[in-house]
């Protein structure tokens, strides 16, 4: 897996993450605490944190297929 596709599949998580961890944040507080209002600084937490291990995982899974095909 190449650094720009790395790259790419960090921003794509970061933006998907960010956008339906601030839509729930929302919804929780309309729903249990009457304000709509959006935790932002957990929206970002849940954002980086995700952008980070998602990409590394899909990096170990096509590292580790490719090492199943170098074995057969």
């Amino acid at each position: 897996m190449k650094f720009k596709d790395l790259f790419v599949y960090f921003l794509g998580s970061f933006i998907l993450v960010l956008i339906v961890a601030s839509i729930v944040s929302y919804l929780w507080n309309l729903i249990f605490y009457a304000t709509g209002s959006v935790d932002w600084g957990n929206s970002f937490q849940l954002s980086i944190i995700f952008s980070i291990v998602l990409p590394w995982l899909k990096w170990m899974s096509v590292r580790e297929e490719k090492r199943g095909s170098k074995k057969n």
